[in-house]
């Protein structure tokens, strides 16, 4: 017989975007992944980048966004401050204008490490605006 306990972990953090549309909640969903991870008052807006996200649902949509956001951060140093979404009817659609600093994340304290958004515990929610919660593998 096996003998095993579940133990809690620190290993994730979930997050909350709330927005009148889905473009709203995206982006605070994106600003509070970076929140997390940096001070994002101190990032002058000076550097410009294109994202598009293609997506089989609106979840995959929300996940493959932050792990967009997170790949630019990792490859190029890329932190946004302003964002501009444009989000397709279907919500498999995503065109964003990110406005930001890219900088060597070495030279930033960071406050925690995100590595990347998960499907875990994932909710989109619908009625008087957008409510959408994500997990993040920290």
């Amino acid at each position: 017989m096996a003998n095993y306990e579940y133990l809690d972990h620190t290993a994730d953090m979930s997050i909350v975007g709330h927005g009148a549309d889905m473009e709203k909640a995206l982006t605070s969903l994106a600003f509070g992944m970076f929140n997390s991870m940096i001070d994002i008052e101190s990032i002058i807006p000076r550097d410009k980048i294109e994202v598009t996200v293609d997506a089989v649902d609106p979840e995959s949509l929300v996940v493959d966004w932050l792990n967009e956001l997170l790949f630019h951060y990792e490859v190029d140093g890329f932190i946004p401050k302003k964002l501009d979404l444009a989000v397709s009817d279907t919500g498999t659609h995503l065109e964003a204008k990110c406005i930001g600093e890219t900088s060597d994340p070495n030279q930033r304290q960071i406050l925690t490490v995100v590595k990347a958004a998960t499907y875990h515990n994932l909710k989109l929610t619908h009625n008087d605006g957008w409510h959408i919660e994500v997990t993040l593998d920290i």
